[in-house]
């Protein structure tokens, strides 16, 4: 018989509701592999609590325990949600260690954290420099797993213990890691599923990077519910096209996504195809009313704007956006059950409906504060002066402002910290590492926002100002590809721009609405410019051209090296799907970089002309009477 007590009302962790769930839905399908996989692996309700209950025995004999801190290092897969629960159930906290971060980064984390047990899978593992911490491979060591017992172990954790802890970025110029214990998790579930239930008959979409705390609302939510957890492909989180492809394909219900993702979802033809959907969640970022417009009307579902950061367990307010619209800002909305908003002044005195001020945030969503971080916990974790219950208060560094329906309105940051495609970011931790590269004298990283037109995304991109050392001469490239050695890819300046001096002010501190009128050339690159030859070519360079903001782009030129991202990544391909009128993966931009094999890959992909536009069938056609003994005509830069 299972050891763990089965009183619901003495149940205060969440892996608990899930083994209560175990004992309604034993055979049913909890976790599943998301489309495309050729394997197609599944787990149920009671295969998925036997493998990780065996892996929380093997933890426990290893002195895994209340407040040890395991890594978790896996890519998107079963393992990786085996891995996740076992660690609750052993009583401890889990650290979650994106693959898509650079190995400098996670091996921080790991030292930070001082976890004594790193599970991950062999081909990861290799990347590491675990130091003290022991490595466990679920593969590979799973045999001496498989001997464990596998009932449920009993609950040591109690509701103030660690459950995860999640690595934001600092404006100490390294990263820091938010403290989030049980009672916060618990209450945020509970919440969640009494607001917004989930049933027996709903497939969740897990395809949020663990890195963000978005993604533990993704891996509880359907495993204490009954309903099916359905986990994207590696890297599948990245293109937009996949994600409608998949939605439709596993018949997703529920989905949650950041709004630069979901603009670029509204604008993928097969969207209103997503008839399972019937729920949508979208936080991270300022959600604006034209993508709400956009989204009701390509999709028939519930529309939920969530806002809460990383200090503060997933989400603290939240607002249903009604059909009818609104042309002024979509609000934030209302406190979550159990937790509390204020808005104050600079003498944290309250402000009326209608005055900006700072949000700050209490009750029971609030962490613990930082890992190792003593002084800055206390700078931010305040005693609460406004409700004289003694707990404390959480500075968000937002600016808001309450409306007279009592739901509150977000107006942004008032410091250095932004959001880029969903991330959560420090302008300090970008600065800092720049500062630190030889022949660096100064440098200064600031967000560009650039519209288009009217109604037209605003494309938000992180610009780095540099003043070198005399005689040094660096290019975008060469630091690019230092920083990727310590930065994730939405931390990576999307461009360079070396000066003589910074300006300043007259009081001698930086000028940067100065910087922010700067120019932005293209970025300065060692590799010698050969212009495209012929006529696809030439028609690719103009559409990589104009997506960049650079005015010639050569055939051994690299999309990323000319200040390419992700978020210009999805833009460029789907101009180039409209060219074509062919379905086109954003991979071939990823497996090709370089424009001259992205334009043969192209030409690869749509020979046949079978299915594509007029005009590209044009240009196809001069493509192929072209004189393919044309030289190549080098030009100096």
């Amino acid at each position: 018989m299972p050891e763990a007590p089965r009183n619901p009302e003495s149940i205060g962790c969440v892996h608990q509701l899930f083994e209560l769930q175990v004992e309604r839905t034993t055979s049913a399908i909890a976790v599943s592999e998301g489309w495309p996989s050729s394997t197609r692996r599944s787990l149920t309700y009671q295969e998925l609590n036997t493998r990780a209950n065996r892996l929380a025995r093997y933890l426990q004999k290893l002195g895994v325990g209340p407040e040890a801190i395991v890594g978790i290092y896996f890519e998107r897969s079963l393992e990786l949600v085996i891995a996740i629960l076992a660690v609750l159930k052993a009583g401890a906290a889990y650290l979650p260690l994106d693959p898509g971060f650079p190995a400098g980064r996670l091996n921080f984390m790991l030292s930070d954290a001082r976890a004594p047990v790193l599970l991950t899978q062999p081909d990861l593992a290799e990347k590491l420099k675990p130091g003290s911490t022991q490595v466990i491979c679920l593969d590979s060591d799973w045999d001496l797993i498989a001997n464990e017992n596998p009932d449920d172990p009993v609950c040591t954790a109690a509701p103030e213990n660690l459950v995860y802890v999640i690595y934001t970025s600092g404006s100490t110029g390294l990263p820091k890691g938010a403290m989030i214990a049980h009672r916060a998790l618990f209450n945020h579930m509970s919440w969640m599923q009494s607001t917004f239930p989930i049933g027996p008959r709903d497939l969740v979409f897990q395809k949020t990077a663990v890195s963000f705390d978005a993604s533990v609302w993704e891996f509880f939510a359907p495993l204490i519910a009954g309903a099916r957890l359905v986990m994207a492909k590696p890297g599948g989180h990245r293109d937009s096209a996949y994600l409608v492809e998949a939605i439709q394909h596993d018949a997703i219900s529920i989905l949650q996504v950041v709004p630069t993702v979901l603009r670029l979802l509204v604008e993928e033809p097969g969207l209103p195809k997503c008839v399972s959907l019937r729920r949508l969640f979208c936080g991270g970022e300022a959600l604006a009313p034209e993508l709400v417009e956009s989204v009701y009307s390509a999709l028939d579902v519930e529309l939920i704007n969530l806002y809460g950061p990383a200090e503060a367990c997933i989400n603290a307010l939240y607002y249903p956006v009604p059909r009818s619209g609104s042309k002024d800002n979509i609000p934030i909305g209302r406190s979550a059950a159990n937790t509390r908003f204020y808005i104050l002044d600079s003498q944290f005195l309250p402000l009326p409906a209608g005055k900006v001020g700072e949000l700050f945030l209490a009750g029971d969503s609030l962490g613990r504060g930082y890992q190792n971080q003593p002084a800055l916990t206390a700078e931010r974790f305040l005693p609460n002066s406004q409700d004289g219950t003694g707990g404390r208060m959480y500075l968000t560094g937002d600016l808001a402002r309450q409306l007279p329906d009592g739901n509150v309105e977000y107006f942004g940051r008032i410091d250095s910290q932004v959001k880029i495609l969903g991330g959560r970011l420090e302008l300090g931790e970008i600065e800092r590492l720049i500062g630190q590269l030889p022949g660096v004298r100064q440098s200064v990283v600031v967000v560009r926002e650039d519209t288009a037109a009217v109604g037209a995304p605003v494309d938000r991109r992180l610009v780095a100002y540099l003043v070198l050392r005399a005689g040094v001469i660096f290019s975008a490239e060469q630091l690019r590809q230092q920083l990727r050695n310590h930065l994730p890819d939405y931390m990576l300046p999307a461009n360079f721009v070396f000066l003589e001096t910074l300006p300043v002010l007259p009081s001698g501190k930086l000028d940067r609405r100065a910087l922010a009128n700067l120019e932005l050339y293209r970025p300065v690159v060692e590799k010698e410019y050969i212009p495209p030859r012929k006529s696809l070519e030439k028609m690719l360079a103009r559409i990589w051209s104009e997506t960049l903001e650079t005015e010639q782009v050569g055939l051994i030129d690299i999309f990323f090296d000319l200040g390419g991202d992700s978020l210009l990544a999805f833009r460029l391909m789907n101009r180039v799907q409209e060219l074509f009128g062919a379905d086109l993966s954003l991979l071939i931009l990823f497996k090709a970089p370089t424009f001259s094999d992205f334009s043969d890959a192209i030409l690869a992909h749509v020979a046949n002309k079978a299915g594509i536009e007029p005009f590209a069938r044009l240009l196809l056609d001069l493509e192929d009477n072209q004189d393919d003994d044309n030289k190549t005509v080098s030009h100096d830069r």
